[in-house]
C-alpha cells in the first residue's frame, strides 16, 4: 500500500501559500510606490513648516531665557555671553523667515533689534553698582584705618596720666577731658561706618533716606576732632574727615553715585519692558506660526489618507480571503489529520506506558503518522509478548521451584534415615560426607527462596504508609536478636515519609543482615539514618566491619554474586541485586561507599525521589500518620 505523505500535502500548501503572497506583495508594492511619491511631494511641501515647528518656540522660549539671564547678569563677561546668544538667537529667527511670505514675521525680527539695548542698560547699570560698592568700600576701609589710631593715642595719654600722678589734678583733668573726647570721637565713627555700610545694602530710597543722618553723624564727629587739641592727631583727623566727608557728600560721591545707579536701574526697567513685549509678540507670532503649521500638517495628512485608505481596504480583503484560505487547509491537513491523530497515539502511548497492553493501537492513515502509529503498535505487541514471557518465566521459576523442593525435601529425609538406622556403623567419613550433603541441600533450598523472593519482588500488594525509621529499627533489633553482639542504632531525626513500606523494610532488612552477615568481627555498630536532598530522602545503613574494595562495589549487585566463598560466608548472593531491584521499581537508586584502605566500614545509601510513591510528612500530620 502506498503511502500518501502528509508532508508533501503541507509543502503543496505552502508553496500555493507563498505564490497567493507573491502576487499579493507585488500589487501592495505598485499601491506603496505610488503612495510613496504622493508623500515625498507631501514631504517637500511640509518639511519648511516642520522646521518652523519645531525651531520658532525654541528660539522664542531661549530669547526669553536670555533677557531674564541678562538682567540677573552681575559681571561684565557673563553680560557679553548672554549678549551674544541673544544675537546668535536673533540672527536665526530671521534666517528662518527670510523666505516666509510672513510679512509680520519679519516686521518682528526687524524690530526685535531693539532688545540688545538692554545690553547697554544693564553695563551701565552694573558699572554704576561697581563704582558704587568700590567707594563705599574705600570709605569703610578709611574709617577701619582711623579706629586703630585712637586707640592708640587713647592708650599713650593713659601711659602719660599714670605717669603724671604727681603733677596735681589740673593735668589729671585736662588727661581724662582729652580721652573722653577721643572716646566719643571713636563712638561716631562707628556709627558713620553702621551707616555707610548700610547704604548698598538698602533700596535706594531707603539709602538716601540715611543722608541727612549721615550728615549729622559726620560733622559731630568733625566738630569733636576741631576740640581736639592741636597737634599731628588733630590735623590727621581733620584731613581725614573733610576726605570722608568729600567722598560721601560731594561731586561723584557715594550719594551721587546712589543716584546715579537708580537712574540706570530705571533705564535698565524701561529696556526690559520693550524687550519683554517684544519677546511675548515673538513668542505669540511662534505660536500661531506652529498652529498654522499643524494645520497644514492636518490638511496634508487628508490627503494622503484619502490614497492609503484605498490601498488599505484592497489589502485588507486580500489578506482575509488568503488567511481564510490558509486556516481551511491548515486546518484539514494540521488539525484534523496531524494534531488530533497525535493527541490519540500519545494518549495510547500513555496508556502502554502504564501497563495497558491488551487494547490494540488503531492505523488511522498512509501517512507519517500512520507509520507512527504502526510503530506503537509493534511497540505495544512486543511489550505484551514481552509480559507474557515474563508471566511464563515466573510460572516456570515457581513451578521449578516447587519440583526441586520435593527432591530436596526426599534427600534431607534419607540423610536423616541413614544417620539413624546406621549411626552405630558409620565410618567418620561418611558422618562428613552426610553433613556436607546437608549443608549443600540447606544452601539449595535458600537460593530457591531468595530466587524467588527475587522474581517476586514488585509483584506484592503495594501499600503505602508511614514509614518511621526508629521502628524499623526496633523491628530489625528483634529480627536479629541471635546476634547480640552487633547494635542498631538511628542517627540524627530522620524524617517520617509516607511510602511502601514492605518494600523498603525488605531492603533494610537484607542492607542489615548483610553487614552483620559480612562483618570480621562477633561484635558491630550499624547506624541507620535519613535525610532530605533536594528532592530526594536518602535513607543509609552504614557498618564498621571491613569495608568493600573499590573494584568489586559494582559487582556486588550482581545475581549470585558473593565476595568470598559461600563454605566462608553462607549467602545466595542475591540480597544486593534484591535490594537494587526494589529501589529501581520505587523510582530510586542504590549507592554504595566504601574506603578499605583508608578506614573501615561500609555504607549503602538509598535515594528515592519525592512524588506521589514517596512523600515527606509535616509536622502536624505526624500525628495522623502515627
Amino acid at each position: 500500500m502506498a503511502t500518501r505523505s502528509l508532508v508533501k500535502r503541507l509543502r503543496a500548501v505552502g508553496v500555493i501559500v507563498a505564490v497567493v503572497s507573491l502576487v499579493l506583495i507585488a500589487t501592495e508594492t505598485a499601491q506603496l510606490r505610488a503612495i510613496g511619491q504622493r508623500m515625498d511631494a507631501v514631504t517637500a511641501r511640509t518639511e519648511p513648516l516642520a522646521d518652523l515647528v519645531h525651531e520658532m518656540p525654541r528660539i522664542g522660549r531661549g530669547i526669553s531665557d536670555t533677557i531674564a539671564q541678562i538682567r540677573s547678569a552681575e559681571d561684565p563677561a557673563e553680560l557679553d555671553a548672554q549678549g551674544e546668544r541673544l544675537v546668535e538667537l536673533l540672527h536665526a529667527g530671521r534666517v528662518m523667515v527670510l523666505d516666509s511670505e510672513d510679512i509680520r514675521a519679519r516686521v518682528l525680527f526687524a524690530d526685535a533689534e531693539s532688545i540688545t539695548g538692554l545690553i547697554d542698560h544693564q553695563r551701565e547699570l552694573i558699572e554704576q553698582a561697581d563704582a558704587l560698592q568700590a567707594l563705599t568700600a574705600a570709605q569703610i576701609a578709611r574709617l577701619e584705618l582711623l579706629s586703630p589710631i585712637l586707640r592708640a593715642r587713647q592708650q599713650q595719654i593713659q601711659h602719660d596720666h599714670v605717669a603724671a600722678m604727681g603733677d596735681g589734678p589740673a593735668a589729671a583733668n585736662r588727661d581724662m577731658a582729652l580721652l573722653t573726647q577721643l572716646a566719643e570721637i571713636r563712638t561716631g565713627l562707628a556709627a558713620v561706618h553702621i551707616l555707610i555700610d548700610s547704604l548698598t545694602r538698602l533700596p535706594v530710597g531707603e539709602a538716601m533716606a540715611l543722608k541727612p543722618q549721615l550728615t549729622r553723624r559726620v560733622g559731630a564727629v568733625a566738630i569733636q576732632v576741631a576740640r581736639l587739641p592741636a597737634g599731628d592727631l588733630q590735623v590727621e583727623m581733620a584731613g581725614e574727615i573733610r576726605s570722608l566727608q568729600e567722598a560721601l557728600f560731594g561731586a561723584d560721591g557715594v550719594f551721587d553715585r546712589l543716584l546715579r545707579v537708580e537712574a540706570a536701574r530705571e533705564g535698565r526697567q524701561e529696556a526690559l519692558d520693550r524687550a519683554r513685549l517684544m519677546s511675548s509678540a515673538l513668542s505669540d507670532w511662534a505660536d500661531e506660526a506652529a498652529n498654522g503649521a499643524v494645520r497644514d500638517f492636518v490638511e496634508a495628512g487628508r490627503e494622503s489618507k484619502a490614497a492609503v485608505d484605498g490601498m488599505v481596504m484592497g489589502i485588507i480583503v486580500s489578506r482575509i480571503l488568503l488567511w481564510a484560505t490558509c486556516i481551511l487547509l491548515l486546518w484539514l491537513l494540521i488539525e484534523r489529520m496531524l494534531i488530533t491523530r497525535l493527541a490519540r497515539v500519545a494518549k495510547q502511548i500513555r496508556a502502554i506506558s502504564r501497563g495497558d497492553l491488551d487494547n490494540p493501537v488503531p492505523v488511522t492513515g498512509r501517512d507519517e503518522v500512520g507509520e507512527i502509529e504502526q510503530a506503537v503498535e509493534r511497540s505495544r505487541q512486543m511489550g505484551h509478548a514481552m509480559r507474557e514471557s515474563n508471566e511464563e518465566l515466573q510460572r516456570f521459576v515457581y513451578a521449578a521451584a516447587h519440583d526441586l523442593r520435593a527432591p530436596l525435601r526426599a534427600v534431607t529425609s534419607l540423610v536423616q534415615w541413614s544417620r539413624e538406622d546406621f549411626s552405630d556403623e558409620m565410618p567418620s567419613g561418611l558422618v562428613a560426607n552426610l553433613d556436607l550433603i546437608d549443608a549443600r541441600v540447606n544452601r539449595l533450598s535458600s537460593h530457591l527462596d531468595a530466587l524467588l523472593a527475587y522474581f517476586r519482588a514488585g509483584t506484592d500488594t503495594k501499600e503505602i504508609g508511614a514509614f518511621d525509621l526508629h521502628v524499623q529499627a526496633e523491628l530489625l533489633r528483634t529480627r536479629y536478636g541471635d546476634r547480640p553482639g552487633f547494635e542498631i542504632v538511628v542517627s540524627g531525626a530522620p524524617p517520617l515519609a509516607m511510602t511502601y513500606v514492605t518494600p523498603m523494610s525488605t531492603i533494610l532488612v537484607n542492607l542489615v543482615g548483610n553487614a552483620i552477615k559480612h562483618h570480621d568481627a562477633q561484635e558491630g555498630r550499624i547506624v541507620l539514618s535519613a535525610h532530605l536532598d533536594r528532592n530526594e530522602i536518602v535513607y543509609r545503613v552504614a557498618d564498621d566491619g571491613p569495608g568493600i574494595e573499590p573494584e568489586f562495589q559494582n559487582q556486588i549487585f550482581g545475581l549470585f554474586q558473593t565476595l568470598k566463598p559461600r563454605d566462608q560466608v553462607e549467602g545466595s548472593g542475591l540480597g544486593l541485586a534484591l535490594v537494587q531491584k526494589l529501589a529501581s521499581l520505587m523510582g530510586g537508586s542504590v549507592e554504595v561507599s566504601s574506603e578499605p584502605g583508608l578506614r573501615r566500614g561500609t555504607e549503602f545509601s538509598v535515594r528515592l525521589p519525592l512524588g506521589e510513591v514517596t512523600r515527606v510528612v509535616e509536622s502536624e500530620e505526624r500525628g495522623i500518620a502515627a
